[in-house]
């Protein structure tokens, strides 16, 4: 058997959930939980200086550990994202000194550095000042599964030659490897690597446990887990899972039961509430190598039935979304398109009428009785955002569809609806157009784009606007 190295990394990669604003006695609980059970714990990211509001546990400061019952058995660590160092406006160098003093003087032992390939050169700098400063330097190549076995090798061999790092990561950031997946690595790996290599295993497929195994199988002697799988979407593989199952290879040094009771009340009642793990969703996102932050930040708005999320997969899927971007977030959810010109004009269109527009949130459901209501007593004239209103479709008057990717879904709904459809004939395909021609189309042109709002005679052009999302690398 080799050595192994159990690394917890729940107050880091679960911040996810809560941008990392962590109950101080559930930490105090956790550490004292995980003192004899786990073998390095990385308490949290360090960045640098940020316009955002995150939790402590997102900058992990040397105060705020120093106030923490810190366990004396465990090395202590943090993560950096390397592109925060090399992007620094005083470089990295100046970055990484106002982040981290001498490591004699520090209660960190290990700094772990995430990058993505392409990086990877750039990130020399990086390990180095933290190696200069005394630290554990373990390297954490990201998204690894997307590399062919000569880039894994060509990337072991460029951060070997440094001489700083002492462990080699790779992350599976979007959850989607396989048992034979997670070899490969690292036999390419070992390749140019014969020092300790680390695996950081997501649960998207519901194999982050296998994984992690199949990885100690190969060779690797640092792998990750978090309490209850805690982390973002999908989640991690589980440390109690993994302590059970090292306990059963012969690994008699670890002690799966001193973290059941925390397991099963405190952090049951954390995943009750932010919803973490493996589902439908997560795992297609593996499949269409999709970035789990979009299924995190999709699942989360209420205003997605489940065919819009559907759609937006499959959206994300074809633009192989794999790193995050609201951008890209809006433009699949939303159907954003460039503009298709209409032949309607809507001058003088509903002229001197109250027109009542209802869209298909919750809030519609909620005050259906009194939408109906509204409508019945002052008659305005009902136009409907997409179908689904909760509403009956006897107080609509005309439906204006303005997310294609729903209408190639709810034809059928559409159909029943006998009632004028407005939108841009232009975008719909010939087959499209045959199935509704028995529909009334106001020929009505749409553009949808971000932070941009305009109406004329024939077209318009409809805004959306920007999520207030904000994250950290994985």
């Amino acid at each position: 058997m080799n050595d192994i190295t159990l690394l917890d990394c729940t107050l880091r990669d679960g911040g996810y959930n809560n941008s990392w604003h962590f109950d101080s006695n559930l930490v105090h609980k956790y550490l004292r939980s995980i003192e004899t059970t786990v073998d390095a714990v990385e308490m949290g990211f360090r960045v640098p200086t940020q316009h955002k509001f995150f939790g402590a546990f997102a900058f992990t400061t040397d105060e705020l550990l120093k106030n923490l019952p810190l366990p004396s058995s465990c090395k202590i660590g943090v993560m950096v994202n390397s592109g925060d160092m090399v992007k620094h406006q005083d470089g990295p160098t100046s970055c990484i000194k106002s982040l981290f003093v001498e490591c004699e003087q520090s209660p960190v032992d290990f700094v772990r550095v995430a990058s993505h390939f392409g990086l990877i050169p750039d990130a020399r700098i990086v390990a180095e000042t933290l190696k200069l400063l005394g630290y554990q330097v373990c390297f954490n190549c990201m998204q690894a599964s997307y590399r062919t076995s000569q880039e894994i090798s060509a990337a072991a061999k460029e951060i070997n030659s440094w001489g700083t790092v002492d462990v080699l990561y790779y992350a599976d950031s979007l959850g989607e490897m396989s048992p034979e997946s997670t070899r490969i690595i690292i036999d390419s790996f070992r390749q140019e690597w014969d020092g300790p290599i680390g695996a950081h295993t997501h649960n998207n497929k519901g194999l982050a446990v296998i994984n992690a195994m199949t990885a100690v199988e190969a060779g690797a002697s640092w792998i990750d887990g978090t309490i209850a799988g805690m982390g973002r979407g999908a989640g991690n593989a589980s440390t109690e899972y993994l302590l059970i199952e090292l306990q059963q290879r012969g690994y008699d040094q670890y002690d799966p039961e001193s973290i059941f009771a925390i397991v099963m009340e405190d952090f049951a009642s954390l995943k009750e509430k932010y919803k973490w793990g493996p589902s439908l969703l997560y795992y297609l996102s593996a499949v269409g190598k999709v970035h789990p932050t979009y299924i995190q930040e999709m699942t989360g708005s209420l205003q997605y039935g489940t065919s819009q999320l559907m759609q937006g997969i499959s959206v994300l899927s074809e633009k192989k979304a794999n790193s995050y971007t609201k951008d890209c977030l809006i433009e699949a959810m939303s159907g954003k398109c460039s503009l298709v010109e209409g032949l309607w004009s809507a001058d003088d269109w509903l002229l001197d009428r109250d027109v009542l527009i209802v869209a298909s949130g919750p809030s519609t459901k909620e005050h259906a009785l009194a939408i109906s209501s509204f409508i019945e007593k002052y008659s305005p004239f009902v136009l409907g955002l997409n179908c689904h209103l909760n509403l009956d479709t006897l107080y609509v008057d005309a439906y204006a569809v303005c997310h294609f990717t729903r209408l190639f879904t709810e034809l059928d709904n559409y159909r029943s609806l006998r009632c004028p459809l407005l939108m841009p004939l232009g975008a719909l395909t010939p087959e499209i157009k045959n199935t509704l021609s028995e529909i009334e189309i106001l020929d009505y042109g749409l553009q949808v784009d971000i932070g941009r709002f305009d109406i004329r005679s024939t077209s318009c052009c409809n805004s959306i606007n920007k999520y207030s999302v904000e994250a950290l690398p994985a």
